[in-house]
């Protein structure tokens, strides 16, 4: 958390790392026309603050309702929420802008006026994917989940490069948050959480796997 912090507010801005994220920036937004376009600005909307948030919710109640674990289903939806919403902390800190849609070739219609680092919508995505892992680990399914999990944050990160709506660095730094803080969570909530609830649920004292 530190270091992505510390690289906002100390490097992001130089006039190197700035210019070389642009010119990324630039080279992939020349892909946003057609089905690649159409595709990544859908990314970008349906991963929007509202959505996702309702989308955990959603999530969290499924996992409830198929598992029967409640402590399992707030593993998720704390795990995924204290990882996620407190990089909006660190964009307001850092307060970087966002690539200059007037030097885009195909800017969004609607470029968004918050600040750019790191992202949100990566950091939910990655928050998510690392969450799930560490819910199935010891299961068959983690290799399925670890490679899918994989997938969607590359292809988020791609979206997000392409609609020139953030940085790579943006990206990165979210993805190197999510990383080192998602396992932290889940812990804590495994440690300090998770046993008193189960000690209030009589006979469904199962521990998180």
């Amino acid at each position: 958390m530190l270091i992505v912090t510390a690289f906002g507010m100390l490097a992001a801005p130089g006039r190197a790392v700035t210019a070389a994220d642009f010119h990324a920036v630039v080279s992939l937004n020349q892909l946003h026309t057609g089905v690649i376009g159409a595709l990544t600005t859908i990314v970008y909307t349906a991963l929007s603050p509202v959505p996702a948030v309702a989308m955990t919710a959603v999530a969290t109640a499924v996992i409830w309702l198929v598992s029967r674990r409640l402590p399992l289903a707030l593993t998720f939806a704390i795990g995924i929420a204290i990882t996620w919403l407190p990089s909006a902390l660190v964009k307001a800190i850092v307060h970087r802008p966002r690539p200059d849609a007037q030097l885009l070739p195909h800017p969004l219609a609607s470029q968004p006026s918050d600040a750019s680092y790191p992202s949100g919508h990566e950091a939910f995505v990655a928050a998510v994917a690392v969450v799930v892992l560490l819910m199935v680990r010891g299961t068959a399914a983690r290799a399925v989940v670890g490679v899918v999990g994989a997938l969607a944050i590359i292809a988020v990160g791609f979206s997000l490069v392409t609609d020139g709506v953030h940085y790579p660095t943006d990206v990165a730094a979210s993805v190197l948050w999510a990383l080192t803080l998602a396992p932290v969570i889940v812990l804590l909530v495994r440690r300090f959480v998770v046993p008193p609830l189960e000690r209030r649920l009589p006979g469904r004292r199962r521990a998180v796997s």
